[in-house]
C-alpha cells in the first residue's frame, strides 16, 4: 500500500505472471494496471518503471501519447462519440450534445458521482453504423433518434460482420478466380498462382 493509498499488490501479482519483464510488455502492463486502478498515477506509474526497467519519463511519454490511457481520475464507463465527416453527417454532433445535456457535464469530465464519461472521438471506423459511439467496450451505431437513458442504461452492441468471422469454406478462392476473371479474361479455379497472363498490380492478383 502506497502512502496515497494505492494497492500494488495487485499490479505487482500481474506483473509477476508474465513471461519476460522488459520494456516488449509496457503497453499491456499500462492497460492491465489502468483497468486495475481506473487511471494511471504516479505510484503506479514507478511501479511498472521499476519492475520493467523502462525510466520513467519515457512511461510518461507513451500515457501522453495514447488517447485512451489516462494519467487522471475518469469516469468508470467511457461514452465516446464519434464525429467524423461521417458520423457528423449522420447527426453524430447532434448526440454528442444530447449525451452531454442528458449527463449535465462537457466532455471530458466524469459525471459527479464517477459513473460516466464523455468523449469526442475523431473516427472509431464504424462508418456502416453512423451515427456511432463506444459505450465501455461495446460499439453502438445507428443512434440517431435513440434516447439518451436508453443509450446508456441497455446498449445494443451492432454486429460488426466479417470482422469476427472467416469466409465460408471456398468462398476465398472463389473470389480469386472472379479477380483473375475480371482482370485477366479467364477464369483460373487455382488462383493467382495460375494466372500469368499480366504481373501482379496494385489491384491485381493476391
Amino acid at each position: 500500500m502506497t502512502s496515497s493509498g494505492i494497492d500494488l499488490q495487485r499490479l505487482h501479482a500481474w506483473l509477476g505472471q508474465q513471461d519476460s519483464r522488459d520494456r516488449s510488455r509496457l503497453l499491456p502492463a499500462l492497460i492491465e494496471a489502468q483497468r486495475l486502478y481506473g487511471c494511471l498515477e504516479p505510484p503506479v506509474l514507478t511501479a511498472i518503471s521499476q519492475a520493467l526497467r523502462v525510466p520513467e519519463a519515457e512511461i510518461h511519454g507513451v500515457v501522453s501519447f495514447y488517447t485512451m490511457l489516462y494519467d487522471r481520475p475518469t469516469g468508470r464507463t467511457f461514452i465516446r462519440v464519434c464525429t467524423s465527416p461521417r458520423c457528423a453527417q449522420a447527426g453524430g454532433e447532434t448526440v454528442l450534445r444530447e449525451v452531454c445535456t442528458h449527463l449535465k457535464v462537457p466532455p471530458g469530465q466524469a459525471t459527479p458521482d464517477g459513473a460516466f464519461e464523455v468523449e469526442e472521438v475523431p473516427c472509431l471506423c464504424l462508418c456502416d453504423h453512423a451515427p456511432a459511439a463506444l459505450h465501455g467496450e461495446v460499439p453502438v451505431g445507428n443512434l440517431r433518434g435513440v434516447p439518451v437513458a436508453e443509450l446508456l442504461a441497455r446498449p445494443e452492441e451492432i454486429g460488426l460482420g466479417a470482422i469476427r468471422a472467416a469466409p465460408p469454406h471456398g468462398a476465398l478462392r472463389e473470389q480469386r478466380a472472379r479477380r483473375c476473371e475480371r482482370l485477366c479474361g479467364e477464369r483460373r479455379i487455382r488462383g493467382p498462382a495460375a494466372c500469368a497472363r499480366r504481373p501482379p498490380t496494385a489491384e491485381g492478383h493476391r
